[in-house]
């Protein structure tokens, strides 16, 4: 069987090395690039689901991820001046301490994976890709051909616009300032959080500003600084100005150098069709606030490889099964899944928004307005997505208070059997519990 995985960056070697882990004995694999197209290069905040893959997949060792991916470990989200109720709380991975994801070099992170992917590599732009019910073949820029069995698309944001995406209004950014800036030295910031002492370099800090909010990732070898807001509200020269107030505030000495992005909150609403599977950011994309970007392509590349290509790896009679492999009502299930984790995700995080900032100016509003409509004007899956929303939110009314009670709190919050427990896209109670409180909407 033949597979292509078209696209360089994260989410496309985080495939090829899967498939080249799981399949390498039932698969031909391509990776297909183009060296001279710019990945987008942020996405260095994660959540524990990569910490895992690299260990129990890859067999990366801790200490290789932080000397060779800069990396730090993260143990949850600093928010300050979100909503009205705290100046500052901490959105936790649980249990507290011990569970814990990474801060990394998404760059670097390709150099790790890329030695752990065994294909043949072409470097050539992909000019079309046409495709029957049983293959697809790929046309290059220079007019080769290649034909394959399945292809993973991972090349980044689609350009059709239209009835095959669903755009996500409730999340209200659309732009981005990235710079960089040295090392924090985190025993200079600490500070008690949710009655516990942290320190900055423990975990991202996400800091709302009039015209959004700014991330701030901190690696061993520098720190990320991100401005994040809407770019019908505000110019790049306002946001830029009120970027260097921050820095200056902050004691950041960032290099002059910035890299300006746009991007769209959106999903698509077919993530396969029955030979091409999307992934990462060309099945769909939300803003950087909880670091969501690599565990949802983690979880499309996961799904895919439980089906369609784990049944086909322990399938007795290949043949007769790739002539059934387009099941209308299996696609349906497989995508119905996808779109409902996407959609669950993106309204956790709009609902960050709903209760404003501690700044009065025209992005809050539209953000808090925009947040209001959440869920009540879902596009699609309206009625499972409330379902499942007030089951999570019920379920957080039981837990102690995440800041008043916290050992009680936290104590509850330990691992061990939970039967029954609500889960949101990849949130439980316990997120809703220090998000809602932390911005007071619970």
């Amino acid at each position: 069987m033949r597979i292509a995985v078209i696209g360089g960056g994260t989410a496309g070697y985080l495939a090829a090395a899967h498939l080249t882990k799981h399949f390498r004995d039932l698969v031909n694999l391509y990776h297909i690039y183009d060296p001279s197209i710019p990945t987008i290069g942020v996405g260095e905040g994660t959540t524990p689901s990569l910490r895992y893959w690299l260990k129990n997949t890859l067999g990366v060792t801790e200490a290789e991820v932080i000397a060779r991916c800069d990396a730090t470990r993260k143990y949850g989200i600093l928010f300050e001046n979100w909503g009205r109720q705290n100046a500052k709380f901490m959105h936790h991975f649980f249990p507290v301490r011990d569970l814990y994801a990474y801060h990394i070099s998404a760059r670097k992170l390709v150099e790790l994976l890329s030695e752990h992917v065994v294909a043949t590599h072409i470097h050539k732009r992909v000019q079309d890709i046409t495709q029957d019910e049983m293959s697809a073949e790929i046309t290059f820029d220079d007019g080769g051909r290649l034909g394959v069995d399945y292809i993973i698309d991972a090349r980044g944001f689609p350009k059709d616009t239209g009835a095959s995406r669903i755009e996500l209004p409730w999340i209200p950014t659309n732009s981005a300032l990235i710079r960089r800036g040295p090392v924090i030295n985190g025993g200079t910031l600490q500070h008690k959080i949710n009655g516990m002492p942290f320190e900055y370099t423990s975990a991202t800090r996400s800091v709302a500003r009039p015209h959004g909010w700014i991330f701030v990732i901190p690696l061993t070898s520098r720190t990320s600084y991100g401005y994040i807001y809407n770019n019908q509200f505000s110019t790049p020269e306002e946001v830029r100005a009120d970027f260097e107030v921050f820095l200056g505030a902050n004691c950041a000495d960032c290099a002059p150098a910035e890299n300006h992005l746009q991007f769209p909150n959106f999903t698509r609403r077919t993530f396969f069709d029955g030979v091409v599977m999307n992934i990462g950011n060309s099945a769909s994309f939300l803003e950087p606030l909880e670091a969501t970007a690599i565990a949802i392509a983690l979880s499309q590349i996961n799904a895919f490889s439980r089906w369609p290509l784990g049944r086909l790896a322990n399938s007795d009679n290949t043949v007769l099964w790739r002539r059934n492999r387009h099941n209308a009502e299996d696609l349906k299930t497989f995508n119905t899944y996808l779109l409902k984790t996407i959609m669950r995700i993106s309204v956790f995080v709009g609902w960050h928004y709903s209760m404003g900032s501690r700044f009065k100016s025209e992005f809050w509003s539209y953000a808090q307005s925009r947040a209001k409509s959440v869920p009540e004007n879902l596009p699609v899956s309206s009625v499972d997505l409330k379902t499942q929303w007030k089951k999570v939110t019920d379920a957080v009314s039981h837990l102690p208070h995440p800041f008043e009670d916290q050992i009680d709190f936290q104590h509850v919050c330990e691992p061990g059997p939970r039967p029954n427990r609500p889960i949101y896209g990849m949130f439980t109670p316990e997120s809703f519990a220090e998000v809602g409180h932390g911005i007071g909407a619970l």
